[in-house]
């Protein structure tokens, strides 16, 4: 028996929305440690990981033993559309009916007290992704709304956005036949913060370099799939840029009280790659490159 349920169904409902701006079928596992997610988009361009492992903040979590379900985004996000975003929601997985997933809906104003819906899952076979654990050099925390604000300008502009970490300062930039040299930067200043408090939001700057090596470290990205990462904001308020040398990028969206979902997205390779590298998708060069766990 899995029995799962949310506080506020907003929660869940945010998650679903910003998952299924990058995959629409994806295999959830679930433990007595939480729910997992890994999945890369169908281009093999970008790697997503949900990790929702803080127990404490649901009003309930009981696994019995641990399963792994297929869901379809588009037809869950339909059904938890269905309930406000401060109703409680809980999600019911019984040994009987395995093939299902109950949605149950808590009721605050309304005539009605609670719904119950039943969502067919789906049976995929999908490979265990390997998602590098590693310490990156550069990290700098952004208002996640800024973020997106600066991906929408900078979109309009060109494919491929360059970030730029200096000690001081985090630059966003690209070039375009409709303007030369857009940048738009933020002030960093200060010292370097221990990792603990990286996730301490309250009184943080709008923009800080939370870690720093020597020099500067800068690379280009897919503007669309930096745009469309964005979305997370309505998670949290800040977003975590991880940065280190030719490894893919991490942002990082914190979910307070529960967990994190990240996103990994590789830069984008040297020119004289790109001709042997550019696939019918249109991002050239642009590929993740993950381990497979073996069973």
């Amino acid at each position: 028996m899995i029995e799962i349920s949310f506080p506020e169904a907003a929660v869940l409902k945010n998650i679903v929305a910003s998952l299924k701006e990058l995959v629409t079928k994806i295999t959830m596992d679930i433990d007595d440690k939480g729910m997992h997610v890994q999945a890369m988009d169908t281009a093999n361009v970008a790697l997503v990981a949900l990790e929702l492992d803080d127990l404490e903040n649901f009003d309930n979590y009981r696994c019995d033993k641990n399963v792994t379900i297929g869901l379809d985004l588009d037809i869950f996000d339909k059904f938890l559309k269905l309930a406000d975003n401060r109703e409680k929601l809980t999600l019911e997985l019984s040994d009987d009916e395995p093939a299902e997933i109950g949605i149950i809906i808590e009721h605050i104003k309304g005539a009605r007290t609670k719904s119950r819906y039943a969502m067919s899952l789906l049976d995929l076979e999908v490979e265990t992704l390997g998602v590098p654990d590693m310490e990156y050099s550069w990290v700098g925390r952004l208002k996640a709304s800024e973020y997106l604000t600066t991906c929408d300008s900078l979109l309009k502009i060109n494919d491929f956005i360059e970030i730029q970490f200096t000690s001081q300062k985090l630059t966003f930039s690209n070039d375009g036949e409709i303007c030369k040299n857009a940048k738009i930067e933020y002030d960093c200043t200060g010292d370097a913060v221990d990792a603990d408090d990286w996730y301490d939001f309250k009184n943080a700057d709008c923009s800080s370099i939370l870690k720093s090596s020597s020099g500067s470290m800068s690379y280009n990205f897919s503007a669309k799939y930096l745009r469309c990462f964005a979305k997370s904001g309505c998670l949290s308020e800040y977003v975590l840029i991880h940065m280190h040398e030719d490894v893919p990028l991490l942002l990082e969206y914190s979910i307070t009280g529960f967990g994190s979902l990240k996103y990994y997205l590789a830069p984008k390779q040297d020119d004289d790659e790109d001709d042997e590298d550019e696939g019918s998708d249109g991002e050239a060069g642009v590929k993740v490159e993950v381990t497979t766990q073996d069973d």
